[in-house]
């Protein structure tokens, strides 16, 4: 029983790439842009950003681009990655107060449950775009030198 649930959990997590696949919805704020420029990111190339927008395809140079952010995700990644924390969980703790180990499968498959949903929901409420790169502040990484600092020591 135990060996068919990690298969199961296995094959679960078993997804594409998501760097295979367009981003959609993605808001790319640039220097050269008074407003974010909304559509589906296509392509990333070392030098240039490749946009699909309403009105058509735009090539935008990478060293222009401040910051693309992205819808949020999808509510799947949070019940698996919750099916898995506390399926893994209840598979290594929960048989400690039964019988035998054999009687654990109901309770692993509960948590595993119990995970997924908790993991969809904490996912779900994530509302928004998520930031997903952002160019560092140049006037910031001035003042990445040494810094003073203060201490005081106590004695008992």
């Amino acid at each position: 029983m135990l060996r068919f649930l990690a298969v199961l959990l296995i094959a679960m997590t078993a997804l594409p790439a998501a760097a295979q696949t367009p981003v959609d919805d993605v808001l790319v704020t640039t220097t050269d842009e008074p407003a974010p420029l909304r559509g589906t990111l296509t392509s990333l190339g070392a030098g240039t950003l490749t946009l699909l927008t309403e009105s058509g395809r735009r090539d935008l140079p990478f060293d222009t681009v401040l910051r693309i952010d992205a819808r949020k995700d999808r509510v799947l990644n949070g019940a698996l990655i919750g099916a898995a924390v506390l399926g893994g969980w209840c598979a290594l703790v929960c048989a400690q107060g039964l019988d035998s180990a054999d009687q654990a499968g109901p309770f692993i498959v509960m948590s595993t449950v119990w995970g997924a949903l908790i993991g969809a929901g904490i996912d779900a409420m994530h509302t928004g775009r998520t930031p997903i790169f952002r160019r560092p502040d140049p006037a910031a990484a001035a003042f990445a030198g040494p810094r003073l600092s203060v201490a005081k020591r106590l004695r008992f």
